[in-house]
């Protein structure tokens, strides 16, 4: 609209609403209504409202493009603690094949002591086999959280962007039909 010529730039709404009441143009025209003047001002009155339109659609914009960035930068910390996660297992199963290996040469020790601290190992191996599940299992939770607040987030931004596109058309249309 700005190309066609149906956008003013740098025009007020309250500025020409002013002249309006005063009824007086800066050029020192009265502005009585009813009168070629006061029609003409008076449509600049029209003509600012579509910039403010058209200004809450660039800030708008801008925020669901933030959003988009903010998604992105979700997804790429995500990907980086689901490596980290598979890393702390692969560490995992190479502690517990050294362990596997360390209870068969115990077991092979007819000894009663190392009988016993197999079985305080085999304990203690299943408390932090049990703490690094929880440990995978808050990770998760975290992820999922932030997941859903970023969508929640994306759909609202989406839904006030459909609606300012919604009210843009329609002005576009009222104003083309000569409605504004």
């Amino acid at each position: 609209m700005r190309d066609r010529g149906q956008l003013a730039t740098g025009l007020k709404q309250e500025f020409i609403e002013q002249l309006l009441e005063r009824r007086s143009c800066l050029c020192g025209l009265s502005l009585t209504p009813d009168t070629e003047a006061y029609r003409n001002v008076k449509s600049w009155l029209k003509k600012a409202e579509l910039k403010s339109i058209e200004e809450a659609a660039i800030s708008l914009e801008a925020q669901v493009n933030n959003v988009g960035s903010e998604s992105e930068r979700f997804w790429q910390q995500l990907d980086r603690q689901q490596a980290e996660i598979k890393q702390q297992y692969l560490e995992l199963n190479r502690q517990s094949a050294e362990i596997e290996q360390a209870d068969r040469q115990l077991n092979s020790f007819p000894n009663r002591d190392s009988q016993q601290l197999q079985q305080q190992l085999e304990k203690i191996e299943a408390q932090i086999e049990k703490l690094i599940l929880e440990q995978g299992e808050l990770q998760q939770q975290d992820s999922q959280r932030e997941t859903e607040r970023v969508f929640q987030r994306v759909a609202k931004h989406q839904l006030t962007e459909s609606k300012q596109k919604l009210a843009q058309r329609r002005i576009f249309f009222s104003y083309r039909s000569g409605d504004l």
